[in-house]
């Protein structure tokens, strides 16, 4: 399966790079950025990056095996969508205690939302 996004907005070019990490996981809302600057390249946060990833792979992976048993479950039962069952609230209270963890973890981004650096 290949995933892709794709976003059309007016910015103005700063003929930079952007590493962009995502958990390409239908449901499963990870995502770290890291922009290249005059006053930090990324060439001096290769290691910081490489580090973050893998300091997140256990949380990403948790959120991982969450979905696939909320997904399991709503076939199950045959749920209609916007029906929450017990495994989609423990994602979102995973997702919840992330973001108020005081961690060093990139926040996930919810539906929709973009973050530029």
């Amino acid at each position: 399966m290949t995933h892709s996004w794709t976003t059309e907005q007016d910015m103005p070019s700063s003929g930079r790079l952007r590493i962009i990490a995502y958990s390409p996981k239908k449901g499963v809302e990870w995502s770290a950025r890291w922009q290249d600057t005059q006053e930090e390249p990324l060439e001096k946060v290769i290691s910081t990056i490489v580090e973050t990833l893998q300091a997140s792979h256990d949380h990403i992976l948790k959120l991982m095996i969450a979905e696939d048993a909320a997904e399991a479950r709503r076939k199950k039962s045959g749920q209609k969508n916007g029906s929450a069952t017990s495994d989609e609230r423990t994602l979102e209270k995973s997702r919840r205690l992330s973001q108020t963890a005081g961690s060093s973890l990139p926040k996930p981004l919810r539906n929709g939302e973009r973050r530029w650096l």
